[in-house]
């Protein structure tokens, strides 16, 4: 705003006199760096190739001063990995540990095997300015453990396969499974195991990995087999060995354990994780029960004239003896 004022000085004329006021605004936006990081993909022995390139039309540049920077190569790109799990973008947040790779000093290119986990740092001069930018986080070679199917059926087959994620050599394995009553190991078996199971647990795979000892594990779970129902037949065979005049509640009947119908196929798991275990291979169809019943359930006994004499309110007897279903 612009307003004029007069003031008046004697012998002189009036004299105009004014006063400014007024304001701006400014605007900033946050733009990327003007460099980024390229991460390739992670060779056999988890070497990862990084390399690193201006953006937006700009160029390596060194400053003027000091004096040295002209005679190293353009951007004087300089390389670090700083670990740890969960290290930000920005340069400026914390880290942790900073390793220098000398190794790739002045280079726009960088072959390194990350130690762990983190992210490989670069700094370039970029117009004279200098720009350090961070690259992906950088994943540790692990090894993967899949198992199938899961769940397994009682008496079925499964199989494991132990693999390096996302790449790398597996060496010295050791498988090993666990259930209820027990271990059962198997060293140097190759990258997969299996076997016909029957009963479930954890099943864990270890081996060096590049030389770094590793280990995976997982939950195997066993569902039911459908098989038919089973028919049980009984056989009532009179009084058999129960005393005639019963004195003693066992005394009553008795039941002689089943007889399967067939001959019971029995099988024993001789090696795979389930090495040991004997299963039943195939369904009983049906099982003949001989059953006993006293006779002194016989009309006129004494066991049957108590009964009679003690009739619940149904009028049926509290003992009294009927054919068997």
């Amino acid at each position: 705003m612009l307003a004029a004022n007069f003031w008046w000085e004697p012998g002189y004329n009036y004299i105009p006199a004014f006063f400014f006021s007024g304001g701006y605004q400014t605007t900033a936006e946050a733009v990327p760096p003007p460099l980024e990081v390229v991460q390739g993909e992670v060779g056999p022995d988890g070497t990862t190739q990084f390399s690193v390139a201006p953006l937006y039309g700009l160029q390596f540049v060194n400053p003027a001063e000091p004096y040295y920077f002209q005679n190293w190569p353009a951007g004087t790109v300089t390389w670090k990995f700083i670990r740890g799990e969960n290290v930000e973008d920005d340069p400026r947040s914390p880290g942790g540990e900073a390793i220098p790779v000398n190794e790739c000093g002045f280079q726009l290119t960088c072959s390194y095997r990350p130690p762990g986990l983190g992210r490989m740092q670069a700094s370039a001069w970029i117009e004279g300015r200098e720009v350090t930018v961070r690259s992906n986080p950088a994943t540790t070679p692990e090894i993967q453990l899949t198992c199938n199917p899961l769940p397994v059926t009682r008496g079925n087959d499964l199989d494991c396969r132990a693999s390096a994620s996302p790449s790398g050599r597996l060496s010295d394995i050791r498988w090993e499974f666990r259930d209820s009553l027990g271990i059962v190991t198997r060293d140097s078996a190759g990258e997969t195991w299996g076997g016909k199971m029957v009963v479930g647990g954890r099943m864990r795979v270890s081996a060096k990995l590049d030389g770094l000892l590793v280990q995976k594990d997982t939950a195997i779970s066993i569902s039911p087999r459908t098989w038919p129902s089973m028919t049980v037949v009984a056989v009532d065979s009179g009084n058999g060995h129960l005393p005639t005049h019963p004195t003693l509640i066992q005394h009553l009947a008795d039941i002689h354990p089943p007889i399967p119908s067939a001959p019971v196929v029995i099988d024993t798991i001789s090696t795979g994780p389930n090495a040991g275990w004997a299963y039943l291979a195939a369904p009983i169809a049906s099982v003949t029960a001989i059953v006993h019943i006293s006779a002194g359930f016989n009309p006129g006994t004494p066991v049957q004239q108590t009964a009679l004499r003690h009739r619940p309110d149904d009028g049926e007897p509290v003992l009294y003896k009927k054919p068997i279903r």
